[in-house]
């Protein structure tokens, strides 16, 4: 039985969603000293190169069933990514001063099949290509007060592409009442990135406290549009934002209670706006609520690990503060806590197994990211609520 947008209907459904990667790269960097190791500046020089394909097709028969999808079809065409980087940075030390300033340069480019077969017999929008770079400067500096407390501050341009599939995407689903939409003008987004800092080392304890403020220019956002009322369907498109400005504040820091047993905990917190500026008057600007921005959240963890290292364990709380920045129109996950513990076991030299009890309390709640969007109302939200109590396992080995 199926149950979607609209009354119950019942369907005998198969089903596959194939999605396929290939990519080949490298990275290549070098390092200098130029002058006295105990006065120069090290230099840091690198490149990095990236070239990903993608395709995906989804294809399904379904029986006993009105529909209007259509099959197969894909969510983007095929498309193939190229990714340039080139940096260049300097690191000088003047007695308890440390200064690093770098500048890199980024290339992204999308390359769609506007050809595509299958992404132009489900009447998606015809493909479209993307590219553009950008230079980005940064400077960094550090100083250490005393051998306990060091200050530090860094500014830094950040550049980035809209992700390819976002261009052209191209989706509806009748019965479950929604439809992505492609954007072929997406802009890349820019930014502008301030973060100060304290970091305090003590012989067993530890505290990192930083302040950070981004200023962005043509913000990529995902967005929901609300429902058409010709479609009826709730419709998403990743838009560019004109100004956007993100501030926060994260706290980190553990201390060890004995050689075996460690507390740590975190808390971030991060508010997003929107800004307007009057065309006559640029100082004068509104500020709304910027819907990309999570929850505040905050983590506890206790933690042993036996003195041969052979085993250990964690238990850890995660609490997450209700949904502050949506509007009335979507909905707003209330907040949760989830209590977790893990542990791992070293089976042999290299070979370690890992298990997890998550959600032990086995609490109802929404991730900001799976809801993100959805109607207040939506018949259908449980579905989008996370695992109950549930168990992950993994073996790993390493050499």
């Amino acid at each position: 039985m199926t149950f979607g947008f609209g009354p119950p209907l019942p369907s005998l459904r198969h089903g596959t969603l194939d999605y396929e990667q290939a990519g080949y790269g490298g990275s290549l960097q070098g390092q200098q000293w130029l002058g006295d190791p105990d006065g120069g500046i090290l230099i840091t020089a690198g490149a990095a190169y990236r070239n990903d394909y993608f395709d995906i097709l989804r294809d399904r028969t379904e029986t006993h069933a009105i529909t209007s999808l259509i099959f197969p079809t894909k969510y983007f065409p095929e498309s193939t990514v190229t990714e340039t980087g080139v940096y260049l940075q300097a690191e000088l030390q003047l007695g308890r001063l440390t200064f690093v300033p770098g500048v890199r340069y980024d290339r992204f480019a999308l390359d769609a099949n506007q050809g595509d077969p299958v992404f132009i017999a489900s009447l998606a929008p015809e493909a479209a290509d993307f590219s553009d770079s950008a230079v980005s400067p940064k400077i960094g500096v550090a100083a250490q007060l005393t051998d306990e407390f060091t200050l530090h501050a860094q500014y830094s341009g950040g550049f980035r592409a809209p992700p390819y599939s976002a261009i052209n995407t191209g989706f509806t689903n009748p019965r479950g009442g929604y439809t992505t939409l492609p954007n072929p003008n997406l802009r890349a987004e820019t930014s502008q990135n301030l973060e100060v800092g304290v970091r305090a080392a003590f012989d067993r304890a530890s505290l990192d406290l930083t302040a950070f403020s981004n200023r962005y220019d043509d913000f990529i956002e995902s967005t929901s549009l609300g429902v058409n009322p010709v479609t009826r369907l709730l419709e998403f498109q990743s838009q560019n934002l004109e100004e956007a400005e993100i501030n926060g504040i994260e706290l980190r820091g553990e201390a060890y209670l004995s050689d075996s047993v460690m507390v740590r905990g975190s808390y971030a917190r991060i508010d997003g706006a929107e800004i307007f500026r009057d065309v006559a008057v640029p100082a004068l600007a509104q500020e709304t609520p910027l819907g990309e921005i999570a929850p505040n959240e905050g983590v506890l963890g206790l933690r042993y690990v036996r003195p041969s290292g052979l085993w250990g364990s964690e238990l850890s709380v995660r609490l997450v503060e209700s949904y502050q920045h949506g509007s009335e129109e979507q909905f707003a996950p209330q907040a949760y806590q989830v209590v977790d513990l893990v542990g791992f076991v070293s089976l042999a030299d290299g070979l370690t197994f890992r298990v997890g009890l998550l959600n032990l309390t086995d609490s109802k709640y929404f991730e900001w990211w799976n809801v993100r969007g959805r109607l207040p109302n939506d018949p259908v939200i449980d579905r989008y609520s996370s695992p109950g109590i549930s168990v992950v396992g993994s073996l790993g080995y390493d050499w």
